[in-house]
């Protein structure tokens, strides 16, 4: 009998997934979404080919979409500044910095503007802006001299001396540098040179903090953790742990993970070309990354059409949109357990308002008994793959039993 009416039920249902939401088992705190390839990178085409009357104006409003509707909050820079010997703005002193000899224009003023812009309308909307800074010319040019890398001092400079310039010319804040994008080097090395330049960070008055290891790869990032997991200097100067996805990345996400986790230390995904829902997903689940970003997000967030005068939404930008527009930095991410593998389910928490994002990988659409939310009024927003448009379907109110019905979720990975 039980069994006959378990069956009547799942027909009427037609097909039914259950989810539960547990408010109380909590995961990472979200630090912000972000550019990998730098958000200038969207912004060089109307600037290397427009008049600035013309560019600036595009630009701007390039940059408050990209912050405005997507929801991003972060962006890689590249570091500015000390000439590609390494000493010539110190006088054998690398401790000191003379102004006078520092390559400020290697960072053109109309792009220092276009950051400090993109910055200004994070705060502007309540988040506060993650940026980080990476070896560009002139310090990239470091990769052929060993003996910058070498001299603890040098490298450290060039990283504090950037960050510093960028908070007093323009009150740009770097929150974290990286001493080698994606490394070829030793990890002592790297671990000197961090151990070089945290105490100088902190001695410039800079929250500014290092990144590590920012290797190409989660299992790569891995080889440079384990040589130095030990190092007792070394990673109360280190910011967060940071990799790019260009290889093999499991088991090793969750490797970096419950390092960082077991450190005190937050993990970030710093650089993937083109990723897609299903990237983000593992990336907050496996690696349990507290900062995301598409890489090179010029073409893969906003198409530039041929004159960089209009742009269109990628292919990819909507379903990556339920999450990075809906949730916000400061959200906990809370537990999601769903009655069916096809769906992955991601929840958060802010200020004990639950966020619920549910992709159906199955081919066909599903009803979600959701429960464990607090009651309340809920928007209901849907984007399905490979489409340049999202859906917003009205209020849903939940009661005191803290349920919520959704029919008819599309399948074919809808969000």
């Amino acid at each position: 009998m039980l069994l006959a009416m378990a069956i009547l039920a799942q027909g009427l249902c037609g097909r039914c997934a259950d989810v539960v939401i547990d408010r109380y088992q909590t995961f990472q705190t979200i630090e912000g979404w972000g550019h990998g390839g730098g958000v200038l990178g969207g912004t060089q085409g109307a600037y290397s080919m427009l008049a600035p009357a013309i560019a600036d104006p595009v630009n701007y409003q390039y940059l408050d979409y990209l912050a405005d509707d997507l929801g991003l909050t972060g962006t890689r820079t590249w570091e500015v500044g000390s000439r590609i010997d390494g000493t010539g703005t110190d006088d054998g002193d690398c401790d000191v910095v003379d102004w006078n000899l520092f390559e400020a224009d290697t960072l053109p003023a109309a792009n220092a503007n276009y950051l400090l812009h993109f910055q200004n309308r994070i705060l502007a909307d309540g988040s506060q802006p993650s940026f980080y800074s990476s070896p560009g010319y002139p310090t990239h040019a470091s990769d052929l001299k060993p003996w910058v890398m070498n001299h603890l001092g040098e490298r450290a400079q060039q990283i504090w001396a950037s960050a510093l310039y960028l908070k007093n010319s323009y009150g740009i804040n770097i929150a974290y540098g990286v001493i080698y994008n994606e490394p070829s080097i030793s990890s002592t090395i790297l671990a000197d040179d961090i151990k070089a330049l945290g105490p100088r960070l902190v001695a410039q008055g800079l929250a500014t903090r290092p990144q590590y290891a920012e290797a190409v790869a989660p299992q790569t990032d891995w080889t440079y953790i384990t040589p130095v997991q030990n190092d007792p200097d070394m990673w109360p100067n280190v910011g967060r742990i940071s990799y790019h996805n260009y290889g093999t990345a499991d088991p090793y996400r969750s490797f970096l993970r419950d390092f960082g986790k077991a450190k005190g230390l937050t993990t970030a995904q710093t650089e993937m070309g083109n990723p897609n829902f299903d990237d983000l997903f593992s990336d907050l689940t496996l690696g349990g990354v507290s900062y995301w970003e598409v890489a090179y997000a010029a073409s893969l967030t906003l198409v530039p059409s041929a004159g960089f005068t209009s742009f269109t939404p990628s292919s990819t930008y909507f379903r990556l949109r339920q999450v990075l527009h809906y949730v916000r930095p400061g959200a906990v991410r809370i537990e999601a357990l769903s009655s069916d593998p096809s769906l992955r389910v991601l929840a958060f928490s802010t200020n004990g308002a639950v966020t619920t994002v549910i992709e159906n990988t199955s081919a066909s659409a599903q009803t979600v008994n959701l429960s464990g939310l607090p009651p309340g009024s809920y928007g209901l927003s849907r984007a399905q793959t490979g489409t340049g448009w999202f859906q917003e379907l009205g209020l849903q109110t939940v009661g005191a039993a803290g349920t919520l019905t959704l029919a008819g979720v599309p399948g074919g990975s809808g969000v």
